[in-house]
């Protein structure tokens, strides 16, 4: 049996985001990320695309562009708050959501989707759902593997919705450009249409011929490109388990690139994915992994233990990005990624607390409750229970 696989995609999250914060935003050219010639675009209005403004583009050559460009800085704790409410809008209806990046999922709706329902009335009233809960806008895409989910959202932007069966592979994606093929680099692009392939249709069949320029320029990419326009790749939707090993998440870049500080950008914009889960597992991290993925498809990855655990995702931040400075050879990459690892019940581990460190623990543990719920049968103040934290700071008081 074929599964209902979606890829639920946010429109331009970053600046719909701010749009909702400001009104006066919308259907301006906007683009949200750092000023100055070190700034990247992280994400950028429609209004703003129309002028050849994109993402991961500096933040110079944007503003060279489209002279009215509205920049607004990041704000990743607000974006943090309305990402968690678009995951519990789906959640709604699937339990099976394979987070992809903060503003991107999979979903598998195979056992949830109703019997008898139109397919085009229930995901479009998942949409009205998300606009009416949040005020955020989503593409859907859905077929039956991953990849075809995905290159069905970003057909129809924003708030599209296109179901590719298998039997309608060929209708609906051969005429795309090549370059619309998930995967597929600029630079790889560029390449295919020096030899006149222009189209997804043209790649397949070029390959099913067994043409050595373009086998030599797709390389072993080749049979995944026939595997994934076959409907044959993955439809597994990865859910986490209750006591993971490490928790990670990859992004695969809008377009290949070896700019350092982009790179580090989008490392941090990982990061946040892996932060959420991470913090809901109620776990402690041993170590940190980073992952590139080259434009030839082969894949590097770097580890670092850490001297102890930790549950603080700040300490786990700071080690990724040092990690990567210290690793990063300056090729170019698709893909980068992170994770958390060595994960451990912190009931199995004993935890060194310190000065700087006990807030953090005692904010994640019960103690509270405990300590308020003795405090209600201990009549003489003197002998009341207190945190640490607070005895500490009602000695800084005293010494003040």
């Amino acid at each position: 049996m074929s599964r209902i696989i979606a890829h639920i995609d946010l429109n331009q999250f970053f600046v719909r985001a701010e749009e909702l914060r400001n009104p006066k935003l919308i259907n301006r050219p906007v683009a949200v990320g750092g000023d100055g010639r070190g700034g990247i675009v992280s994400t950028c209005s429609y209004k703003a695309r129309e002028y050849g403004v994109r993402s991961g583009m500096p933040m110079f050559k944007a503003k060279e562009l489209c002279k009215d460009l509205i920049i607004v800085p990041v704000d990743f704790m607000y974006y943090e708050v309305l990402s968690n409410e678009f995951f519990h809008v789906i959640h709604k209806y699937s339990n099976i959501v394979e987070e992809a990046s903060v503003d991107e999922c999979y979903v598998d709706f195979t056992d949830s989707f109703p019997k008898g329902t139109d397919p085009i009335k229930y995901f479009k009233g998942i949409q009205e759902d998300l606009f009416r809960t949040t005020g955020l806008k989503c593409s859907i895409g859905v077929s039956t593997t991953k990849f075809l989910a995905k290159m069905a959202s970003d057909i129809q932007k924003p708030m599209g919705l296109t179901i590719i069966r298998k039997r309608d592979i060929k209708e609906i994606l051969f005429k795309n450009d090549v370059g619309s093929f998930f995967g597929i680099g600029k630079t790889t692009e560029k390449l295919l249409k020096n030899y006149q392939i222009s189209t997804i249709g043209q790649l397949y069949d070029a390959i099913l011929d067994k043409n050595p320029e373009i086998l030599k320029i797709v390389g072993s990419f080749a049979d995944g490109i026939i595997a994934s326009l076959q409907g044959r790749t993955s439809d597994k939707v990865l859910i986490n388990h209750d006591k993971p090993k490490s928790i990670s998440c990859r992004t695969t870049l809008e377009r290949n690139t070896s700019d350092k500080e982009e790179l580090l950008y989008f490392l941090e914009k990982t990061f946040d994915v892996v932060k959420r889960r991470f913090i809901n597992s109620k776990l402690l991290a041993g170590g940190v992994e980073i992952a590139f993925r080259y434009v030839d498809f082969t894949t590097k990855t770097y580890s670092r233990k850490l001297k102890s655990e930790t549950l603080d995702p700040e300490i786990l931040r700071e080690e990724i990005i040092n990690l990567f400075k210290k690793v990063y050879n300056g090729k170019e990459l698709r893909q980068i990624g992170c994770a958390v690892e060595r994960l451990v019940d912190i009931h199995e581990k004993p935890i060194q607390m310190s000065l700087f460190n006990y807030e953090t623990y005692e904010n994640l543990d019960k103690t509270g409750e405990i300590i308020n719920y003795f405090n209600r049968y201990i009549e003489n103040e003197d002998l009341k229970l207190f945190r640490a934290s607070e005895l500490l700071k009602k000695d800084k008081k005293d010494e003040g």
